[in-house]
């Protein structure tokens, strides 16, 4: 309880430090709004903008209920899987871990917190985000150990050093390797929460994320954002996403029957 306290707090500071940061829930106006009433409240008492990111009307967010709770929860990599593959209604859609978590990073004699969020490779893509420096994941790049700076870290815990590019980090005693720096201003798409480094969905040893894991239905552990084709509504994107629930209901009762969409 400890440690979650101390983690809710930080969530709290960077939310009040980060007044430039888009919640989702004020990002996505349909399909999920995949938080409840008392975080929207909270995201409205700080007036956050809208995320610097390409034509965020377009972006919508998939959050699930089922029979176990109204509360809107994340979904399954497999669940991913699938509706990434309604290409009528959306161009993308991207996953990454429901919450950003916390690793250590040792050096010079003394350790750091850092705060990390894994990511499917298109997520800078799909966003329109480019980087300040480097580049972001490319598509096979899922398991690699590969790692994109947030801006503000790479100013503060790496000094803004342009060299940083090709060096090696440990995070956790996990060695990562730095392809690139996320832009000034972005901070993530994370409520109250600016990730300090972007690894891939499946970077080694890191998010927890086996391929075991990943294979269970039930799993309820990412985030899913899509974007909207040009001309698609709301309401045709929530036709199609209900549609695929339902026939996931049918092909998998035990994981998917009584799931409903926000």
């Amino acid at each position: 309880m400890g440690a979650w306290l101390q983690d809710f707090r930080y969530s709290l500071r960077s939310l009040r430090k980060s007044v430039g940061l888009t919640c989702v829930v004020i990002l996505t106006l349909g399909l999920g709004i995949g938080f409840n009433t008392a975080i929207y409240s909270v995201v409205n008492a700080f007036l956050l903008r809208p995320l610097p990111v390409k034509d965020p009307g377009q972006l919508v967010v998939l959050a699930a209920r089922d029979k176990h709770t109204e509360v809107p929860h994340g979904m399954s990599f497999a669940d991913y899987r699938d509706y990434r593959g309604l290409t009528d209604v959306f161009s993308g859609v991207l996953a990454r871990r429901e919450f950003a978590f916390a690793t250590n990073w040792k050096r010079d004699h003394h350790t750091d917190r850092i705060w990390v969020d894994a990511i499917t490779p298109n997520y800078f893509q799909l966003l329109g985000v480019s980087t300040a420096l480097g580049r972001t994941f490319q598509p096979d790049e899922m398991r690699q150990p590969i790692a994109v700076l947030d801006h503000t870290c790479w100013r503060e815990k790496f000094g803004a050093d342009r060299g940083i590019l090709g060096q090696t980090i440990n995070l956790d005693g996990h060695p990562l390797t730095v392809i690139g720096v996320a832009p000034e201003g972005f901070q993530g798409t994370q409520v109250a929460m600016r990730p300090d480094i972007y690894v891939p969905l499946q970077a080694p040893g890191l998010s927890g994320l086996t391929p075991e894991r990943l294979e269970q239905r039930d799993a309820h552990e990412l985030r899913l954002l899509a974007r909207l084709k040009p001309g698609v509504t709301i309401a045709q994107a929530r036709a199609a996403v209900n549609l695929l629930g339902a026939q996931l209901a049918a092909h998998y009762p035990d994981t998917n029957k009584g799931v409903a969409f926000c």
